[in-house]
């Protein structure tokens, strides 16, 4: 997975879940399921399925525009 980050040029940080601990824990049943947790910690959107770029992009512009409070 190192390898193929780097070669795609990846700089954000990347999970592999072998074990299936955060599908678990996040209650995932589909691929790809996304989630948008802001800089607090909070659940802040998810999408399950692909799509809905436009509005996946809206909520991402917003959380980094978002103040650390």
């Amino acid at each position: 997975m190192r390898a193929a980050a780097k070669k795609l040029g990846v700089t954000y940080p990347v999970v592999q879940d072998n074990d299936f601990l955060i599908w678990k824990r996040y209650g995932v049943w589909a691929w790809p399921t996304l989630f948008l947790i802001d800089k607090q910690g909070n659940l802040r959107y998810s999408r399950v399925g692909e799509g809905a770029y436009e509005k996946t992009a809206s909520v991402i512009e917003q959380l980094l525009s978002e103040e650390t409070r």
